[in-house]
């Protein structure tokens, strides 16, 4: 039930707030929000009474779920979120940008994460 709560506050909450950064030379209205911030605006959060040390073991153990089931080929989807799954890339010919020397890129697998609907519409 805790990450239900977590998950619709990443929804609801975490998209409010702008924070003035640089970026070459010039202003942006965005800024980059780190895992300790999330665990720290979770944790303070009056509606779910969870403590600092509990929320981040509920986040990182979300996300080691996530990347265990994909990386056994599982497709992973959660309501009104996103869904994470694995694709192979085929080989193809590259360039080698120091020599100009065309390489052939081997095939591999790939994370692709696909938003929802409703988390796009933010």
């Amino acid at each position: 039930m805790e990450i239900l709560y977590f998950l619709n506050f990443l929804k609801n909450k975490m998209y409010n707030f702008k924070v003035k950064t640089y970026k070459g030379g010039r202003k942006m209205e965005k800024k980059v929000v780190l895992l300790p911030e999330i665990i720290d605006k979770v944790a303070n959060n009056e509606e779910i009474d969870v403590p600092k040390y509990k929320v981040e073991q509920i986040i990182k153990e979300f996300l080691e779920t996530v990347k265990d089931e994909t990386k056994k080929g599982n497709v992973v989807k959660i309501h009104k979120f996103a869904k994470f799954y694995v694709v192979e890339r085929d080989e193809r010919e590259g360039v080698n940008p120091r020599t100009g020397e065309k390489i052939v890129i081997p095939k591999k697998k790939v994370v692709r994460v696909s938003l929802s609907k409703s988390f796009k519409e933010i």
